[in-house]
């Protein structure tokens, strides 16, 4: 082998370490600032960049749910619902809190059907402003 050849050969394969690096940071980059939900196919901004839950499951959801029904007192609760997650899940209407219990939106099942109810007439009644505002 030449001297050329190896020169070439040597920073060939220095580039393709370079190449995955900046792949590697831009992954990392785009993960970093966003809950992602598989099961909703849903991403949405997190509260602080961390590695913390980027990708949120139903366990993770269920385990919220959990904590929030087995809190000792109101004040416990609470705690678990000022969590990020927490907040940014009620916010994405992912967990329903209806009177005091928490629900995950696709348990539509386990539900009362009086906040099925509520959540249709709401629906209703946000269609019919976007009417009158046309």
């Amino acid at each position: 082998m030449s001297k050329e050849t190896t020169d070439h050969n040597l920073t060939g394969g220095s580039t393709n370490y370079v190449k995955l690096i900046f792949l590697g940071l831009v992954v990392v980059a785009a993960t970093l600032p966003f809950h992602y939900v598989p099961e909703r196919l849903m991403v949405f901004p997190k509260g602080q960049l961390t590695f913390s839950k980027t990708f949120v499951t139903r366990t993770d959801i269920e385990y919220i749910i959990y904590r929030s029904e087995n809190a000792r007192n109101v004040l416990e609760r609470d705690m678990v619902l000022t969590e990020p997650l927490a907040q940014k899940l009620l916010e994405m209407g992912l967990l329903v809190d209806f009177q005091g219990v928490l629900f995950y939106d696709l348990d539509t099942e386990k539900m009362p059907m009086m906040y099925k109810t509520d959540k249709k007439i709401e629906a209703i009644k946000k269609a019919i402003q976007e009417d009158e505002m046309k």
